[in-house]
């Protein structure tokens, strides 16, 4: 049996089912028993399931992303609205095998100017796979990192030949780039190349691509835009570039890492030296001077060269790319998660430099041996942090916390990732019918007046069914009148008037703006655990309190009821 004949003949199969194999080989625990990653449960999942199906799909947190993601929409709306709560993580953790595999089905099974032949597709699926930059155990299985895999995909998409594509192919490119472009800024990012190449191609696929691209790029800017105007945007990103120590990252994390992995992590940062002169044991010096000479040789090879307009349009993804991540990373310093996308790009500019038609090619030889460095480098920390990714003791399994949860609504779930201790991987769920018949009530009250003088109370009530676990309140407060002495509360009271808290609109009110942005039923990630459901459950009055010993009033309009306090909009 020829062996060689049945691989040529099969190596798109025998390639993707490697690719599973060492998809199951790092973490088969997650697909026996799937989880939620860290704010994919306490922010997305929660906001989510406590909000309408229509609301979910078009969820925007405020403080974290400053844009539209999809891929984390849309499988967590259809798990909370469709599926039964204790497969909620399951549709989250396969979903994200799904988008997980669709970059090696199109370098396989599609027709590249980068990856021509059956052994330059299996580099390249090892790169996506096995970059110690594309190891980061943060971006597994996940939705909220899917933003990451859904850049690949276009990176995928960018490099397809397409002169000539099937129907089936030409439309699905088309949905999966739609669906990229709205699942994070990846996509955005690639902008300049997909009409570089448009530009150059003249077809008209190419065009339908940059038309996608702009339309889905100008969306999410936009977004950004409005986001960064409403003053929303995460204070760790875009304050902290520096476009002095930005090369400095990009070569470190974007270069370094990609070629040596774990070796830059146990060699301190590269940057640190850079930046502050002071040298933290002698390995790092050898390190930073090999990667320096070995970028140097292929920068000279990438000039010398004939050089095809792929390799610049490769050349410009990766430039453009690590720029912009920088720029809107965390604190400015693109490594982990931030990491994956140009490091791929990054060495398959060094994929793209491998003639393997050339006998006895020195440059090829070395190079090749480059990326063999890198894939091992990437396979010592494939399962680097198996604790995020097995069930060790104390991890939660997420079928137990529901059943919990089922038992008693009290409960907070708990998710991953370590340590499960942690109380800000807990969270707590409100009844979904309970929000939505308060919700409506509260809407339904288009405005409230109160006017009070001589010391008397004047009072608002609205009755109601219960209140959810939390919740948040936003109205806009106006006070007018004598407004040095006078108190203004919300109380919560039961059937027969018994008290269960009250709320200061006082405290809350912004002198300038007179509006009430906040104003929690119960928070339980930073309140103590000393107040039961039940107690919540037994509210059915809030009154609206205004009293004054002149004369005061209070009028509150836009009353609004959000689960989570993080929605945009």
């Amino acid at each position: 049996m020829n062996f060689t004949k049945i691989y040529f003949q099969e190596y798109k199969k025998i390639i993707f089912l490697l690719i599973i194999g060492l998809i199951i080989y790092r973490s088969p625990d997650l697909f026996l028993h799937p989880r939620f990653w860290a704010e994919e449960a306490t922010l997305y999942f929660k906001s989510i399931y406590e909000n309408s199906f229509l609301e979910g799909l078009f969820f925007i947190p405020r403080y974290t992303a400053e844009y539209i993601t999809l891929s984390v929409n849309i499988p967590l709306t259809f798990a909370a609205h469709i599926f039964p709560l204790e497969y909620a993580s399951a549709v989250s953790t396969y979903f994200s095998l799904f988008i997980l595999l669709i970059p090696f089905s199109i370098v396989l099974w599609g027709d590249s100017h980068l990856w021509d032949s059956p052994t330059k597709k299996f580099l390249a699926c090892l790169i996506i796979l096995l970059a110690p930059t594309s190891t980061d155990a943060e971006i597994w299985l996940n939705t909220i990192n899917l933003q990451v895999h859904c850049g690949i995909i276009s990176v995928c998409l960018l490099f397809e030949k397409l002169d000539s594509p099937s129907i089936w192919k030409k439309w699905s490119y088309r949905i999966l780039l739609i669906f990229c472009g709205l699942s994070g800024p990846y996509t955005m990012f690639l902008s300049l190349v997909f009409l570089l190449k448009a530009w150059h191609e003249k077809s008209k696929e190419s065009l339908w691509l940059l038309l996608i691209v702009f339309i889905t790029s100008s969306i999410q800017a936009s977004l950004f835009l409005i986001i960064h105007h409403l003053d929303m945007v995460s204070p760790t990103k875009i304050s902290h570039f520096d476009w002095v120590k930005a090369p400095i990252y990009i070569f470190n994390y974007h270069i370094m890492t990609p070629l040596l992995g774990i070796w830059v992590r146990l060699g301190a940062n590269v940057e640190d030296f850079m930046i502050t002169g002071k040298l933290k044991g002698t390995s790092l010096l050898v390190v930073c001077l090999a990667t320096i000479i070995t970028t140097t040789i292929i920068l000279y090879w990438l000039s010398k060269n004939k050089i095809s307009i792929y390799r610049i349009l490769l050349l410009i993804a990766f430039l453009s790319v690590s720029l912009l991540v920088t720029y809107g990373s965390m604190h400015s310093i693109p490594y982990g998660r931030y990491a994956v996308i140009p490091g791929i790009l990054f060495l398959l500019l060094i994929l793209d430099n491998i003639d393997l038609n050339q006998k006895r090619n020195f440059k090829s030889y070395f190079l090749l041996t480059l990326l063999g460095i890198s894939f091992v480098m990437g396979f010592f920390s494939f399962k680097d942090k198996a604790y995020w990714m097995a069930y060790i003791e104390g991890a939660p399994k997420w079928t137990n916390e529901i059943a919990q949860w089922t038992q008693n609504y009290d409960h907070p779930i708990a998710s991953w990732p370590y340590p499960w201790h942690d109380s800000s991987w807990h969270f707590y769920l409100s009844d979904r019918e309970l929000m939505k018949n308060f919700k409506e009530k509260i809407q339904s009250i288009h405005k409230i007046e109160l006017i009070s003088k001589n010391g008397q109370w004047a009072e608002k009530i609205i009755e109601v069914e219960g209140l959810p676990i939390d919740f948040h309140f936003i109205f806009i407060a106006l006070i007018t009148g004598d407004t040095k002495m006078y108190d203004a509360k919300i109380e919560y009271l039961g059937e027969h008037n018994e008290f269960y808290g009250e709320y200061s609109i006082i405290n809350a009110l912004n002198q300038q703006t007179h509006a009430i942005l906040d104003f929690y039923s119960v928070d339980r990630s930073t309140q103590p655990h000393t107040k039961m459901i039940e107690k919540y459950q037994a509210v059915k009055k809030l009154v609206f309190r205004l009293r004054s010993n002149t004369s005061t009033s209070l009028k509150i309009n836009d009353l609004k009821i959000t689960a989570q306090k993080m929605s945009v909009f």
